[in-house]
């Protein structure tokens, strides 16, 4: 990790770098805020998820917080031990921030049962906490279990890696999965409309509207994700690089540590 005497070896390089990275976590920090309450305030879009999106994004605000002093702490070689619980609520801020599939979960709650989920009944809420803890838990694990000593960092980094792939793959097939129920639930609704002669506009209209809130949220959510994807993807390159990049190269392993905190 980053210390005053890595980045004594390159101090205009590291502090490009390391500047991008306080600039970004300051306009981050002023932004997520607006954000959420915008999205909380779309009386259109379901509670649940209104909900769930203040959530992550007050997670996200921590995280990007949490960051700023660790590198305070990095820079000014302030020690850190393996239990400062500093460290640990950081990590955890981290690996959280990662859950990108429990979108995905949450709007398939919404889709296949939607008479029950429309009305956001108490019981709804009692789903969302479950789908929450679902992604809490194991970054909780994570990140103890390598602050703790339990496993390596490659461990821990490798875990985060896994849980975007598999972000990734959940929500790009619940979105195919909600685009085709969409696509069922309205040509046969079509043919039975067909055949009472009536109008379009009055069938099953909680249904369907429910069914296209969950295709704009997914689509939302995906182009979302596909930059969080590919921002991840380049980070963990440079942690690869850095892993097992030559032991001659130090310099530019340094650097790519350096750069795959700020994508990370």
């Amino acid at each position: 990790m980053l210390n005053s005497s890595r980045v004594s070896l390159a101090p205009t390089t590291f502090g490009i770098i390391i500047g991008a990275e306080i600039v970004i976590s300051i306009v981050a920090c002023i932004l997520i805020p607006f954000m959420s309450e915008a999205f909380y305030n779309a009386g259109v879009i379901h509670r649940n998820f209104r909900i769930q999106i203040r959530i992550i994004t007050a997670v996200l605000f921590f995280s990007v917080f949490s960051r700023c002093v660790l590198l305070y702490y990095q820079l000014f070689d302030i020690p850190l031990d393996d239990y400062d619980y500093f460290l640990i609520i950081n990590n955890i801020m981290r690996d959280t921030s990662f859950g990108t599939s429990f979108f995905a979960l949450e709007r398939s709650l919404a889709t296949f049962f939607w008479k029950w989920y429309k009305r956001q009944t108490p019981d709804t809420m009692i789903a969302l906490f479950v789908i929450e803890l679902s992604n809490i838990i194991p970054a909780i694990v994570n990140s103890t279990g390598w602050l703790l000593g339990r496993w390596t960092f490659t461990f821990n980094v490798l875990f985060i890696l896994f849980t975007v792939i598999i972000g990734a793959v959940v929500s790009i097939f619940q979105l195919f999965e909600i685009i085709n129920f969409f696509l069922t639930v309205y040509v046969r609704n079509r043919l039975v409309l067909r055949g009472m002669s009536i109008t379009i506009s009055t069938y099953s209209l909680a249904k369907t509207f429910q069914i296209r809130e969950n295709c704009r949220i997914m689509e939302f959510m995906m182009r979302i994700g596909f930059s969080v994807w590919s921002t991840t993807a380049v980070g963990f390159g440079f942690f690869c690089y850095y892993k097992w990049g030559p032991d001659e190269w130090q310099l530019s392993r340094y650097i790519s540590i350096a750069l795959f905190d700020v994508f990370i």
